[in-house]
């Protein structure tokens, strides 16, 4: 059984949720748990949030599923944004809660904004597979990415520009 549940619309825009799956198997007894995602999301004053728990995580390289903390800054007015990052990353199987992985993925990212029909970010990220053993250098990733595009609105078919550079 998959199961969603979700809070929002409350005070300082706290919003709660979490989706996980449940099984049992009636002919061998066996039971399964599987927390895909609890998380909250605050904005305890304008132009500032905070996420954390359990949660997807989509940073301009791919999607991660991790546990940690998100603070982000996107001021109304001027044209940067930013936010950092850090958790540890989580994958979908039985037993996850139970059996701790040891990697860290730690990040940035600057957002272009109120620009208009433009978007862009640069985005950094360091991923450790295994912060338990001294190896730095065997299993460190650090990924480098921008990513912009640019709709142009006055075209009759509004085509949308976008590219996008990982290293």
């Amino acid at each position: 059984q998959y199961v969603s549940v979700g809070l929002s619309d409350l005070p300082k825009d706290f919003s709660f949720q979490a989706d996980f799956r449940s099984f049992v198997d009636l002919w061998t007894e066996e039971d399964a748990f599987d927390l895909y995602q609890a998380a909250f999301h605050v904005e305890p004053v304008e132009s500032f949030s905070i996420d954390g728990g359990r949660m997807w995580f989509a940073d301009g390289f791919d999607a991660t599923l991790i546990d940690g903390a998100r603070f982000s800054f996107f001021p109304k007015s001027g044209y940067l944004g930013g936010s950092i990052y850090a958790g540890i990353p989580r994958f979908i199987e039985v037993g996850d809660l139970h059996h701790l992985t040891e990697g860290l993925i730690v990040g940035t990212n600057i957002s272009l904004q109120n620009v208009k029909d433009t978007a862009a970010q640069l985005s950094a990220r360091w991923r450790k597979l295994d912060v338990t053993k001294n190896d730095y250098k065997e299993s460190d990733t650090v990924y480098l990415g921008l990513t912009a595009s640019h709709q142009f609105s006055n075209i009759r078919a509004t085509p949308n520009l976008y590219g996008d550079f990982e290293y």
